[in-house]
C-alpha cells in the first residue's frame, strides 16, 4: 500500500469520527439489562472501606454535623445495578434521588456502588435512579427499594450474621436466572 492510500484511509477514519459525534453514542444505552435491575446487600467492610468511613467521620466531626458520629455502627451497603452504559470518554453522573453517587465501578453486567452510612441509605429509599450526561437526564425507570425492602439484607445490631464480601456480592446471580 502506498503513502497516498494510507493517507486516504486515515482521512476516511478521521472523517467518520467527526461526522458521528460522541454525544450520539450517549443515546444508545442507559437501559437496564435484567428484570430485577437492582440488588442490595450489607457487605463485610474491606480495609479501604474502613479507611473511607474514617475519613467521612472526620469530615463530619469537623463540620460539627453530628457529635456522636464515632458511635455509629460501621456499615457498608453494596448496590449492584444491572445497566448498559454508553461507550463515552467521560463518565455519566449517577444519582439516587437528589443524592449524587460520587463513585461507581463497573463489573461484568453493570455497575456497583457503596453507601457508607445509615443517613445516606435513608436518603435513597424509594428514590428514582438516573444518570446525567452532558446536561441530559436519563431516567432508568428504576427506584431504590423502600426501608421494608432493605430490612432483610441489613444486619441487626444485636444479631450477628455472616456478611458477603465484595467479591461474593458481585459474583451472586440475580434470583430467577
Amino acid at each position: 500500500m502506498n503513502n497516498k492510500a494510507i493517507c486516504t484511509v486515515l482521512l476516511i477514519i478521521i472523517g467518520c469520527c467527526l461526522v458521528i459525534p460522541e454525544h450520539a453514542y450517549s443515546e444508545q444505552a442507559f437501559r437496564t439489562t435484567k428484570e430485577c435491575p437492582l440488588v442490595f446487600s450489607e457487605l463485610e467492610p474491606t480495609q479501604s472501606d474502613l479507611a473511607r468511613i474514617e475519613r467521612l467521620r472526620k469530615v463530619k466531626a469537623k463540620s460539627n454535623k453530628e457529635a456522636s458520629v464515632n458511635n455509629q455502627p460501621i456499615r457498608v451497603y453494596g448496590v449492584k445495578l444491572y445497566v448498559e452504559l454508553p461507550s463515552v470518554s467521560d463518565g455519566p453522573v449517577l444519582y439516587v434521588g437528589d443524592m449524587r453517587i460520587g463513585e461507581y465501578v463497573s463489573f461484568a453486567d453493570g455497575i456497583y456502588f457503596n453507601i457508607y452510612n445509615d443517613e445516606d441509605l435513608e436518603r435513597c429509599y424509594n428514590k428514582p435512579i438516573r444518570f446525567v450526561y452532558r446536561g441530559t437526564e436519563y431516567a432508568l425507570g428504576v427506584s431504590f427499594p423502600s426501608e421494608e425492602g432493605i430490612l432483610p439484607f441489613r444486619q441487626d445490631s444485636g444479631q450477628m450474621k455472616t456478611l458477603p464480601n465484595l467479591e461474593e456480592f458481585l459474583d451472586e446471580q440475580v434470583k430467577g436466572e
